[in-house]
């Protein structure tokens, strides 16, 4: 589920992911302008909370984490909410003796969650990287360290596939040596395999710049993308490059993507069910949105535009039938999509934007499995309010709607926030707020529901 690691830990908020549709076109009139359910706190932690994300399984059963403060530092914590039902008494999921950074969060069709995060302070003084997971109906297992003991490790990725296997990806760099991209596979109910290098980058790839993403398709193949930064007399290059994992088989050898001499990074990745995958970045040269595809076992296609002028916050999602869906920011401030048969290796099509006339604080979305897609995204320069848009399989972009109604106290904040959605159209959004606390004002993770109960 978001921004790279640069961007969390310069504390820029950023704006949700969209997993699906919210379910409005399946309902009337009225569901559509009904508004969200009032937010309640998810959080308990006496010293505030940030950085949340949420997922749900085919039950629609969700899952919660976020990053909270207490006593004894940072720790990951989480909430379980059942298909219809309240959000239960959170709980500790990292250890209290290690600070636990931006959690990154998986949940698995059949209800495995996966919940990665980077710890700092450790008794070496490194920097390591760690996982926790969450069988079906079950507690919290004890969490695995999955970096080496040596060196520094960073910007976390988990995917899990509808079976509950799950894949881990971070950045590791010791000394003045190479950046590397590292991965871990744990089989259902199994271990954490131990760590696998899946691409050597240059010394510069460090502090989230690598900014890697994962994505897995229904049969367990994955696909990593990231960007490898360089530099030269102009300044910092990024070359998009990517790796392909077969379901039970290791990574094959990275490639590039974008084209070398360009300022490519920010790139996004998604998979449909049989395989074939899609990447979109911003090229910074222009910066225009870029894209290329991929056939299950095939190489990548030469980059296209995806857009004529600006793209900023480039995302990408596929449907259960192979169409691709592309959104973005452009310079004018307006949320623009454009579309694309996957299976065909595209081309991109059907372009259509929406003005949103507003500061915008970075943007997400995604595409459900019936083809309508989504944005979100928050407003005002504290990220005042939530909002959203809907752009339906076939139609233009609907009106944007407010999700979070007005707070005593401004801001949103944490460095993520994050909605998903059942298979029975219930949405469930969460991000971090401040609230008043007496004399002065905490933080605390809060969450809605809109749709079926």
């Amino acid at each position: 589920m978001g921004g790279g690691g640069a961007a969390r830990r310069a504390g820029v908020v950023c704006v949700v992911v969209v997993l699906a549709w919210f379910g409005w076109s399946r309902y009337g009139a009225a569901e559509k302008s009904s508004p969200w359910a009032a937010p309640v706190d998810v959080s308990a932690a006496p010293f505030g909370a940030a950085a949340p994300q949420v997922g749900v399984d085919e039950r629609g059963d969700a899952v919660a984490v976020w990053q909270g403060y207490t006593r004894r530092g940072l720790l990951v914590q989480s909430a379980v909410r059942a298909a219809g039902g309240s959000w239960r008494r959170p709980v500790d999921v990292s250890s209290g003796s290690r600070n636990a950074r931006y959690p990154e969060l998986a949940v698995g069709a059949e209800g495995t969650a996966v919940a990665v995060w980077r710890a700092d302070r450790l008794a070496d003084g490194s920097k390591a990287v760690f996982a926790a997971v969450r069988e079906p109906g079950r507690g919290w297992q004890t969490p695995t360290r999955l970096s080496a003991l040596a060196g520094a490790a960073d910007d976390p990725q988990v995917v899990v596939d509808r079976h509950g296997n799950a894949i881990a990806l971070w950045t590791a760099h010791r000394g003045r040596g190479p950046t590397r991209l590292h991965s871990s596979v744990r089989p259902r109910g199994g271990r954490w395999e131990a760590p696998v290098d899946v691409a050597r980058l240059s010394t510069a790839s460090h502090a989230g710049s690598a900014d890697p993403r994962l994505a897995v398709d229904a049969h367990g193949n994955a696909v990593a993308v990231w960007t490898n930064v360089t530099g030269n007399d102009w300044g910092n290059l990024g070359i998009v490059q990517s790796a392909a994992r077969r379901a039970g088989g290791g990574w094959e050898p990275a490639v590039d993507v974008s084209t070398a001499g360009h300022k490519s990074f920010a790139a996004h990745v998604a998979l449909d069910a049989r395989g074939n995958a899609v990447v979109v970045w911003r090229d910074q040269s222009d910066d225009r949105g870029r894209s290329a595809m991929r056939s299950a076992g095939g190489a990548w296609t030469e980059p296209v535009d995806i857009s004529d002028d600006e793209a900023a916050y480039p995302q990408v999602g596929v449907d259960a039938d192979g169409d691709a869906v592309a959104v973005w920011m452009n310079s004018e401030h307006r949320l623009c999509a454009a579309r694309a048969d996957l299976r065909a290796l595209g081309p991109w099509r059907s372009r259509d934007c929406i003005a949103i006339d507003e500061e915008v604080r970075t943007m997400k979305a995604a595409i459900a499995p019936d083809g309508d897609a989504a944005a979100l995204w928050m407003t005002g320069e504290g990220g005042d309010s939530v909002k959203a848009a809907l752009l339906p399989a076939g139609d233009d972009w609907h009106a944007p709607m407010t999700i979070s109604p007005p707070q005593p106290v401004g801001e949103a904040t944490g460095a993520e926030a994050a909605i998903t959605i059942d298979r029975r159209g219930t949405a469930i959004a969460i991000w971090g707020r401040e609230v008043p606390a007496g004399d002065d004002h905490d933080t605390v993770v809060q969450a809605t529901v809109h749709g079926p109960p």
